[in-house]
């Protein structure tokens, strides 16, 4: 009788990478041989505004995890077969926004920058409430609640309004008295005339500031 001896060969796979919605770049795959140590590629996937944070069997990260060029031993046991790992991404916080500020103009048509902030504290895709400055003489428009593009592209925009104000001339014994309105900071502003017989009216100077 022949004695038949059993013959193992061992279990081969290959593990691929997905960026798994990165920008740009890639991760070649890689060969393995079951119960040999071997280090995973070293990633080279990128996802604007965010970190790389290891892989995943799942795509939504709630698979078995391993880091960037970890070595492995027997993670897969299908011969031939692929096993596809999935990249993790961690949203940096420390992503760029615009602020722009407008005035009203004097004649009430239109605005002109005040000036422009840049922030560097947003978090990638997440929402975020800006709040505006205070600028003297100015009403400051509601908070904006924005989300943050992680490509630092984001812009926010605040118009503020001029504040009004009435001025009464007191006619101080003068036959008529008349008003003018005003806004804040407006240089052609004139005064109006008040005549009373026999008195020279006294000029007044109204500096706004």
């Amino acid at each position: 009788n022949d004695t038949l001896y059993a013959c193992y060969t061992p279990i081969r796979y290959t593990v691929a990478y997905s960026c798994n919605g990165g920008t740009s770049g890639s991760t070649s795959s890689s060969s393995h041989v079951f119960n040999e140590s071997k280090n995973l590629t070293t990633n080279g996937c990128l996802k604007t505004g965010y970190n790389f944070n290891g892989w995943s069997t799942n795509s939504d990260g709630s698979g078995a995890s391993y880091g960037n060029g970890q070595s492995v031993q027997g993670i897969y046991d299908v011969h031939k077969g692929t096993l596809r790992l999935y990249a993790k991404w961690q949203p940096r916080n420390d992503i760029d926004y615009t602020i722009n500020y407008y005035i009203q103009n004097v004649n009430g048509s239109g605005h002109t920058k005040h000036s422009t902030v840049v922030k560097e504290d947003g978090t990638a895709d997440a929402e975020k409430i800006i709040n505006p400055i205070a600028i003297t003489g100015f009403t400051s428009p509601s908070n904006q609640n924005v989300v943050i593009k992680p490509d630092n592209s984001t812009v926010v925009n605040f118009y503020y309004t001029r504040n009004s104000y009435t001025v009464t001339y007191n006619s101080n014994g003068a036959t008529t008295r008349k008003f003018k309105g005003t806004t804040y900071d407006e240089t052609n502003f004139q005064t109006q005339s008040k005549q009373k017989i026999y008195y020279e009216m006294c000029t007044i100077l109204y500096l706004f500031v």
